[in-house]
């Protein structure tokens, strides 16, 4: 006998079942031993249908934020915990007397808001899982479901039936990679993009966020960035396959808005940086390579030479902020217009130096080569539609971002994502 975790005062009469006081529903889950012994033991068969296949399967509760169990396909039954459907109880209710380490009960479809984030484990997504609801679909990475096949992505829509996306996911990488191989990002963003886009119009999801970035804009291109101006010439020849795909993203967007009645918005950051970021150090952002050089050098007791004069200007936005915004835009956003988030203020790469090294504790020789590229001085984005929106929103100040960046970086290193 164990009190509900959220009412603290009402027992179950199961620790599956659910607390009538609170309307809990799932209060916990399977371990991984209890749900690969129940696997082993059905030999995959699943008790109500007898022929599906059961496959390994997570969920969320309020108690733990994910649950384990086993998913038939077929007729839609979870093993491992109790929802509130009315439908099949006696197949659980008999299903307890043979199998004590689950119960068996229908998946039923919800009316419920139900986002899906795409690139659940990256640098914006990792943020987002910290306060989006508990029923959300966190898709992590490739192995999750591939976005390139179009049977796993309508698949995915199926199952879950999100009313709301926030597509991050995406190939990226280097100037190396992105000059290497621009048919490769071309084709695998193109196909991703559309998978996604493509099953939103099916599954008649409500509002959807893709994800774009400022380097896709021309060079050069008139300042302050604006998404007018997003094809008045070719983008940066050093990642044209990626940038034109994103530029694609965007045109996807309008045609299905204007043909199909959809509600998809592009959405264009500036330069983020944060926890969970990749820190290589030849294929990274500016900050995220800077924190990276800074602590190794520390722990060497070495100078760091820096690219470049410190003068030019850069936007920087700390990823929880990011993340914040597209909570609220997703469910207050009521434009299919481009929108750039970015802070509208200015630092300089000088400035950014100077901030990490404190953050990291680096006391030795900062060097600055001038005979080195630095890219354009000033890359300033108009943010006034987005302040428009939310007039009161305070940004975190690059000083506190960068800190607690460099915190989550020093508790992390070596395990870092590089």
């Amino acid at each position: 006998m164990k009190l509900c975790p959220k009412c603290k005062t009402e027992k179950s009469e199961k620790v599956r079942l659910q607390c009538k006081k609170a309307d809990l529903k799932r209060l916990c889950g399977l371990t991984i031993e209890q749900r690969d012994d129940l696997l082993t033991k059905q030999n995959g068969i699943c008790p109500i249908c007898k022929d599906a296949v059961l496959q390994p399967h997570v969920d969320h509760c309020h108690k733990t934020g994910k649950i384990r169990g086993i998913l038939c396909s077929k007729c839609n039954m979870l093993l491992g915990f109790l929802d509130d459907s009315p439908k099949k109880a006696h197949a659980a209710v008999d299903y307890i007397k043979y199998a004590d380490t689950a119960l068996v009960v229908p998946k039923p479809p919800t009316t419920e808001n139900k986002l899906l984030i795409t690139g659940a484990t990256g640098l914006v997504g990792s943020a987002l899982r910290e306060i989006v609801p508990a029923n959300t679909v966190l898709l992590e990475g490739r192995s999750g479901c591939d976005l390139l096949r179009w049977s796993n992505v309508d698949e995915l829509f199926s199952e879950h039936r999100p009313t709301h996306v926030i597509h991050l996911a995406a190939k990226v990488g280097g100037v190396k990679a992105n000059l290497a191989h621009p048919a490769t990002f071309f084709l695998e963003n193109v196909t991703m993009n559309t998978h996604i886009i493509e099953a939103c119009k099916m599954y008649k999801v409500q509002r959807a966020l893709f994800f774009l970035s400022t380097c896709v804009f021309p060079d050069p291109c008139p300042l302050p960035l604006e998404p007018k101006n997003l094809h008045l010439g070719p983008p940066h020849p050093s990642n044209y396959g990626y940038a034109y795909a994103k530029r694609m993203l965007a045109v996807q967007c309008k045609s299905y808005n204007e043909e199909y009645g959809t509600k998809f918005t592009p959405i264009i950051p500036c330069n983020i940086y944060g926890e969970h970021d990749n820190f290589n150090l030849e294929n990274s952002h500016v900050a995220p390579a800077l924190i990276r050089k800074f602590w190794e050098a520390k722990l060497n007791n070495s100078p760091v030479n820096i690219w470049g004069s410190g003068r030019p200007l850069r936007e920087f936005i700390y990823s929880r902020d990011v993340a914040r915004l597209l909570v609220d835009l997703i469910d207050t956003y009521d434009s299919n217009e481009p929108l750039i988030i970015s802070t509208g203020k200015e630092h300089s790469i000088k400035e950014l130096v100077e901030t990490i090294a404190v953050a990291t504790g680096f006391t030795g020789d900062i060097i600055y080569d001038d005979t080195k590229p630095e890219g354009q001085f000033r890359k300033p984005s108009n943010n006034a539609p987005l302040m428009k929106l939310f007039p009161d929103y305070e940004f975190t100040p690059l000083r506190e971002g960068i800190y607690q960046t460099v915190e989550w970086f020093k508790r992390t290193y070596p395990n870092i994502r590089k």
